[in-house]
């Protein structure tokens, strides 16, 4: 049983009640004829005499219990109630960012745990349970396990991140258990139900009003005498205006504070002037206290832009000549796929329809619409694809942008590579690093799609040419926390190592080839060292919170399915969003078996009225 025992403060007014029973009422006096037909006026009087000892009072008993139970209505007192027939039940807590919001010292995640082990003290003994930590992987802590310990001891195991939750992945495996398991109880511990699509479950929402401000972005442009500014966005997430104190750091040192007044619900952007042009980092930071502190302060590196040599190997194609010739950072050669020669001294090659027997070994290599019976293996061909985007630093800023694809290549997807572009579960465009050497293969002509047409054109070919080219492996791009770090090493590098924003350093290569790095959890600076030779070289790059996308995901979730809670009691809902169906016939048969939380709060205030119906029949009675 659960209740919000502030509502029991109004037990405060059962003294009181009976204080007043207990002071004797103040008449005036008055003279009569005669006392025979005032006995029982004096009989009150008597009964009303101050502090005397009290005497059973049925009205006083009835206003008591009256008093009694409108306190447990306030309380909002609820039970859970389980169908028999549930026999496994599903625990999924989400660990992500917002969920370190503090509420009432406590931080959501905090609240969330002590409550997920409330849930399994009140389970029977032989119900199975399997715990899912959710944050941008979703790990199964435990899996149909009977030992309460164990799953107690796991809840508390989960530490809280800097990522986004994966909410869509954890759905996949509830569905998947629910499969295996049609009579499960699901239950989500989160401050967000967006993309939770499962048919039926029950929300702990953690979702309360709270005060935040956040840093979304920090970027920076250098002109050409080298000077450099920067560009802040910060937001306001709470309902009232704020001025709030923010300061910019560069290399570590005070540069600029500013007062910033913003508005409730808005954002704002913030412009800093004259920054030395032998900046290397900038750090701003919002000095105003909120309830959470990890999106007060975002890092960007500030990079040098070096020229990378670019050989592009085509027939004809005046979308990438043209986009390349117009990037700065581009020193672009052209030649035609006939003039057979030895590649090499270049920092990246883009091949368009072409493969040359031998590829180059000397830089990162590009292939559009890769020819048959070459290095790249063609499985089929597809027309007009329904595809994917995966999450992939290549489609960096290009969420938003989608293109249309009349015709590609479906792609053999090598273990060396991850998937870019996905489609009917195979790859159309893939990247990954083959002995050390960085490659990129797109299954399809530009000249078959509409991509040189969208904004999403110039986004790909600066995040493909940046991730790939061997100069830019000195400065790879800023990511977020939880996101998988490739790091494309040159190809003659002896040693590589890492160092974290605490100062610890870790080992990364040899062995070769380097494998993803997936603990960029701290936000901060990071420096990644090659040695080649006698030679040490040094680059950095900046790690930051996903605010953006972590409180988009949280905001307004009230409307996202806007109409489909049946309840919500002490924070807990028991959703079954309509629109939401389940994917096979056989779920769609699936007993209502989910844990209830069956609010009181009716039951008691419909006794309520029954007492003082009875208690003012009493009062005009007589008895």
């Amino acid at each position: 049983m659960g209740l919000n025992f502030w509502g029991l403060l109004g037990l405060i007014t059962v003294p009181i009640i009976i204080l007043l029973y207990l002071l004797k009422q103040k008449n005036r006096e008055h003279t009569i004829s005669s006392l025979y037909l005032w006995k029982q006026a004096i009989l009150e009087v008597q009964a009303n005499s101050p502090w005397q000892r009290l005497k059973r009072n049925i009205l006083m008993m009835l206003q008591i219990l009256a008093v009694i139970l409108l306190s447990l209505a306030l309380t909002r007192p609820y039970i859970k109630a389980f169908n028999e027939n549930a026999s496994h039940t599903i625990i999924v807590i989400d660990s992500s960012l917002s969920m370190q919001m503090k509420d009432n010292k406590e931080t959501r995640l905090e609240r969330a745990k002590r409550e997920a082990i409330g849930l399994v003290d009140s389970l029977s003994n032989n119900q199975e349970i399997t715990l899912i930590n959710v944050y941008s992987e979703v790990i199964i802590e435990a899996k149909a396990a009977l030992d309460k310990t164990l799953i107690k001891d796991a809840i508390n195991s989960i530490m809280e991140t800097n990522s986004v939750a994966d909410m869509e992945a954890a759905s996949q495996i509830v569905q998947g258990i629910l499969k295996e398991k049609p009579d499960a109880v699901v239950t989500l511990f989160s401050d967000s139900r967006k993309d939770f699509n499962i048919g039926s479950f029950d929300f702990f929402n953690y979702n309360t009003q709270s005060t935040n401000y956040s840093i979304d972005l920090l970027s920076y442009s250098t002109a050409r005498n080298g000077a450099v500014s920067a560009l802040s966005v910060l937001s306001n997430h709470s309902d009232t205006d704020k001025t709030l104190d923010v300061s910019l750091y560069v290399d570590g040192a005070v540069f600029d504070a500013k007062e910033i007044d913003i508005e409730a619900n808005k954002s704002i952007n913030i412009l800093w002037d004259n920054i030395p042009s032998n900046a290397q980092s900038l750090m701003c930071q919002i000095d105003s206290y909120d309830d959470l502190d990890k999106d007060n302060t975002m890092w960007a590196v500030v990079k040098k832009s070096e020229v990378q040599r670019v050989l592009l190997v085509t027939e004809h194609n005046v979308f990438l000549e043209k986009l390349l010739n117009i990037m700065d950072e581009v020193e672009l050669y052209k030649t035609l796929p006939q003039a057979t020669q030895d590649f090499k001294d270049f920092d990246l090659y883009i091949f368009d329809g072409y493969l040359p027997d031998k590829l180059p070994q000397d830089g990162g290599i590009i292939i559009f619409n890769p020819p048959y019976g070459g290095e790249v293996e063609i499985i089929s061909e597809a027309q007009r694809p329904a595809f994917l985007y995966k999450n992939h630093s290549l489609l960096r800023y290009m969420e938003a942008q989608g293109f249309s694809i009349g015709e590609t290549k479906v792609l053999k997807l090598p273990a060396w590579a991850d998937n870019v572009l996905e489609y009917d579960g195979k790859s159309i465009a893939y990247s990954g690093v083959k002995d050390r050497q960085h490659i990129t293969v797109f299954g399809f002509d530009l000249h078959d799609t509409d991509l040189p047409l969208t904004t999403a054109f110039p986004v790909l070919i600066s995040n493909t040419i940046s991730d790939m080219s061997t100069k830019s492996i000195f400065a790879i791009n800023n990511i977020f926390s939880g996101e998988r770090v490739e790091f494309v090493l040159n190809p003659e590098t002896q040693k590589a190592e890492l160092e974290l924003p605490d100062g610890s350093v870790l080992r990364l290569a040899p062995p070769f080839p380097v494998s993803s790095f997936e603990e960029a959890d701290m936000e901060g600076i990071y420096t990644l060292i090659q040695t080649i030779g006698q030679d040490t070289y040094e680059s950095q790059f900046a790690v930051n919170v996903p605010s953006v996308a972590e409180f988009n995901s949280v905001k307004n979730i009230s409307d996202v399915n806007k109409g489909n809670i049946d309840s919500e009691k002490n924070g807990i809902i028991t959703d079954t969003p309509s629109e939401i169906q389940t994917d096979t016939q056989e779920d769609n048969k699936r007993d209502n078996t989910l844990l209830r939380n069956k609010g009181l709060e009716r039951v008691i205030l419909i006794l309520l009225v029954l007492i003082l119906i009875f208690e003012w029949w009493v009062y005009t009675d007589g008895i």
